[in-house]
């Protein structure tokens, strides 16, 4: 039996680094607001910074010393018309956080409500909003065409600064061997429901044939959502460890990263297919699965034998519905355990984790026949 360990954002979180989209996007803004303070133009394809040095203000000022409190301020609170006066090192001025357009407001909003964001689901809604108005008649259509255009240029733009930033801040970080130890590990028989997963085994399958309550692991196979590698480093400790990143990576030119909506079974997809306009489907993940053979290569994985799925880190949001789904529903998958977050106050993400995963059953039967029960999963 073999194990399939999917790896998502919280892993790389786990380990300390920032790869959130909302330590993404605060970069950028702090990209730009260097260049204010440089006196060159804050702007670029999202948004524009400006600033206006003021001599007196009856207004209160906030007295702030570095940029990063000043972007903290800019994403807190909602002051793109007024501007937010500020007072840094004996200067005072007016500083505002104008969006270019819907899709640059609602990243900004997000953050300034939840202070985090998707920015792949946010561009998926997006593309939803357009694509009802490409569909009235041509006075609309013509604005929806450009709307269109500006949002998968966005998108664009915001795939290579997502590259660069994490080219910055990855650096040479290692995964905790721990995990190296827990991929390693036999699989417990008493979480496998379906019954003939397990009458295909053998006494050789077993680490105890007597009790047959420990099954040894066949092929390992880590499925990184990540854009990272900091799972890689876990494989040379064993020779039946294997790798795909489905996503492609920062570093590598034949698998360049993989960035857009993986929800292809809802009735929004079937209706971009319809208008016969393939700006709608530029960032549909299953067309960039085809530029290599990491997704063949998971389907000779699933099909070659039972598997059992380990989650680590991964929301299991729709942004990657299909792929998921044709995973999880599988006749081979055997069981899913997820890992969750336990939080500092003694609260934890497993209910979150699995209200997801439930989304991506067509069959709810095997979702509850296939999910492990809390008591037999660990936090990440």
């Amino acid at each position: 039996m073999n194990k399939l360990i999917i790896i998502g954002n919280g892993f790389d979180l786990h380990h300390g680094l920032p790869t959130s989209y909302g330590s993404f996007i605060k970069w950028l803004v702090k990209q730009n607001l260097e260049k204010v303070f440089t006196n060159e133009q804050g702007d670029d394809e999202l948004f524009v910074i400006k600033k206006e040095s003021l001599y007196g203000t009856d207004i209160s000022p906030y007295n702030l010393q570095t940029l990063d409190e000043i972007i903290e301020l800019l994403l807190q609170n909602q002051t793109e018309k007024e501007g937010t006066v500020v007072n840094s090192n004996f200067q005072l001025f007016k500083c505002g956080l104008h969006p270019h357009g819907k899709f640059a407001t609602e990243i900004i909003e997000n953050m300034r409500t939840h202070n985090w964001v998707d920015i792949e689901m946010e561009y998926f809604r997006q593309l939803t909003v357009i694509l009802k108005s490409y569909n009235q008649e041509n006075t609309i259509r013509d604005k929806a065409i450009n709307e269109l255009d500006t949002l998968n240029r966005n998108l664009t733009y915001l795939i290579q600064k997502l590259r660069d930033y994490l080219t910055e801040v990855v650096g040479n970080k290692k995964a905790n061997e721990h995990f190296g130890n827990i991929a390693g590990d036999p699989i417990q028989s008493n979480i496998i429901q379906d019954q003939h997963h397990l009458k295909r085994l053998q006494n050789d399958d077993y680490d105890d044939p007597e009790n047959k309550r420990f099954i040894k692991p066949g092929e390992v196979l880590f499925l990184n959502f990540n854009y990272t590698t900091l799972p890689n480093k876990l494989f040379d400790r064993n020779k039946n460890f294997n790798y795909i990143n489905i996503h492609g990576t920062i570093d590598n030119k034949n698998t360049p990263p993989t960035f857009g909506f993986g929800d292809e079974v809802g009735e929004e997809y079937a209706d971009m297919e319809k208008t016969n306009d393939n700006r709608f489907l530029m960032f549909a993940k299953s067309f960039a699965y085809s530029q290599n053979g990491n997704y063949s290569e998971l389907v000779k994985f699933i099909e070659s034998d039972s598997f059992c799925v380990y989650i680590w880190g991964h929301s299991c949001g729709l942004s990657d519905r299909t792929l998921l789904n044709m995973i999880f529903e599988h006749n081979n998958c055997a069981a899913i355990q997820p890992f969750y977050w336990k939080r500092a106050d003694g609260t934890d993400n497993f209910t979150e984790i699995i209200q997801n995963l439930s989304r991506h059953f067509k069959n709810k039967q095997k979702f509850r026949n296939r999910l492990v029960h809390k008591k037999e999963c660990i936090p990440l």
